[in-house]
């Protein structure tokens, strides 16, 4: 079967939105798929809600055995996943039996002795075919074969440091690359059924959080909104009061980041258990959820404790007050004694008098780089 590999990278897979890198392998994975019926051991890696999940569905949609089938897909979380005892006893057979390919997500909670299995069952080795012998808890011993021309296994990580270093060598790694917001509006106007304005397409973007799964939540919510309203349309005072019911605040900051903001104005450089002590958020959800989307937006650093960037230093000043005097309110900052005061002056000014662009010529807008 013959095909040519430029029209396919050009029109492989539609229905994601940037990642060319990443859509280029996959295409060249397809095209062997098709000769060979058979994957290599693949793993993505990414952060939550950067699309390795779609990624690797669409991707499977487009599989195609020499025989024309499409192979179907069982999908597995690592944390279902026990032990490797119960991995053998409940997924293998329905992976084996149905010549799926088995895709598990959070693989960093495989537990370690099925990452030990892996070693052997994934080893690099021209060979399509593994067996092992497991003994189970009852001391009998049953061995297992892995026939790779018929079966696929494609993992997904946000946290790849917790699997076994061998395991990781055994694997393909494909790594999800940032999104433009370019690439994160066109996300957000696919998922979004409600027309918006183009005065507004500023705004949009700058609440947008980084990754597709939050342009796809707001799509949803402007949609619900946009319902409730009985309006298509959404324009200026309609966004600004979509945004002030649906708790929806600058760049796209949720409560409890607010919150770490506000802590980290008003006691300057502070710790994770600091931190946790005071907001009575967990140490594991505040790396893991809130600190991404500060470090993300450029409001926070992290230098063994964590503290405001200027950015973040003029959001805690407009936030809390909104009404004093700019000029005077960084005099008054204790932080900002040996920086040029000016210059943070005209800078939070400049900030609080942004204007969105009035029409979406994404190729010359800033916004959209």
């Amino acid at each position: 079967m013959h095909y040519n590999v430029e029209v396919m990278k050009e029109n492989y897979l539609p229905n994601i939105i940037g990642q060319e890198e990443v859509k280029s392998r996959l295409s060249i994975y397809k095209g062997s798929y098709e000769r060979e019926n058979k994957l290599p051991f693949i793993i993505f890696t990414g952060a939550r809600g950067d699309g390795k999940t779609k990624t690797i569905r669409e991707f499977r949609q487009t599989l195609r055995k020499n025989n024309g089938d499409t192979p179907p897909i069982m999908e597995v979380n690592g944390a279902a996943i026990k032990s490797a005892e119960s991995f053998l006893e409940s997924y293998y057979p329905h992976w084996i039996n149905n010549n799926a390919v088995l895709f598990i997500d959070e693989a960093h909670n495989i537990p370690s002795e099925l990452q030990e299995l892996f070693l052997t069952i994934l080893e690099k080795d021209p060979n399509p075919v593994r067996r092992i012998t497991y003994t189970h808890r009852e001391g009998n011993e049953v061995d297992y074969e892995f026939d790779f021309r018929k079966i696929s296994i494609v993992f997904a990580t946000t946290d790849q440091q917790k699997l076994k270093k061998a395991l990781l060598d055994r694997l393909t790694k494909i790594s999800i690359q940032p999104y433009s917001n370019k690439n994160l509006f066109d996300i957000f106007q696919l998922n979004c059924k409600t027309r918006t304005s183009d005065e507004i397409s500023g705004d949009i973007v700058k609440v947008f959080r980084g990754h597709p799964r939050a342009c796809v939540e707001l799509a949803e919510e402007l949609d619900h909104f946009a319902s409730a309203k009985g309006v298509t349309y959404i324009n200026k005072p309609l966004w600004d009061e979509f945004c002030l019911i649906m708790g929806i605040y600058q760049y796209g900051l949720n409560d409890a980041e607010l919150k770490i903001i506000k802590l980290l104005g008003e006691r300057q450089k502070q710790s994770l258990n600091a931190i946790a002590a005071s907001t009575g958020f967990s140490r594991s959800v505040i790396q893991n959820e809130y600190e991404a989307a500060l470090l993300g937006k450029g409001l926070i650093d992290i230098d063994g404790k964590r503290m405001l960037t200027k950015l973040g230093r003029e959001l805690y000043l407009s936030i809390t007050n909104p009404t004093k005097d700019v000029e005077q309110e960084v005099v008054e900052d204790k932080t900002t004694k040996e920086k040029p005061v000016q210059e943070i002056v005209e800078r939070v000014k400049e900030v609080a008098a942004y204007n969105p662009p009035t029409s979406l010529d994404l190729e010359q807008n800033p916004l959209f780089q």
